[in-house]
C-alpha cells in the first residue's frame, strides 16, 4: 500500500534543467516530510523527471506536482 510522502518537481534559477525533490522511500514511522527528501536531476523536461520517479521509486502515487518559483518577488 502506498503512503503519502513529499514529492515535487521544480525548475531552479541557479542550475539549468528540472529537478525532482522527493522522499525516496518511506516505511513504517519514517519521516515523509520535505526534511527527509533528496534532490535528483537535472532533467531536460518535467516528463523525463516524472518518468525517472516512476521507474526508480515504488508507489509514487498520482502525478508528481510541479512547483513554480517566481523570480519577480
Amino acid at each position: 500500500m502506498s503512503e503519502p510522502r513529499h514529492a515535487m518537481i521544480f525548475e531552479s534559477f541557479d542550475e539549468p534543467g528540472w529537478w525532482l525533490h522527493m522522499v525516496p522511500a518511506a516505511e513504517g514511522d519514517d519521516d515523509r516530510s520535505p526534511l527527509a527528501a533528496e534532490t535528483f536531476g537535472p532533467f531536460d523536461s518535467i516528463d523525463i523527471a516524472r518518468t525517472f520517479a516512476d521507474q526508480t521509486f515504488q508507489n509514487t502515487g498520482f502525478v508528481i506536482p510541479v512547483y513554480e518559483m517566481r523570480s519577480d518577488l
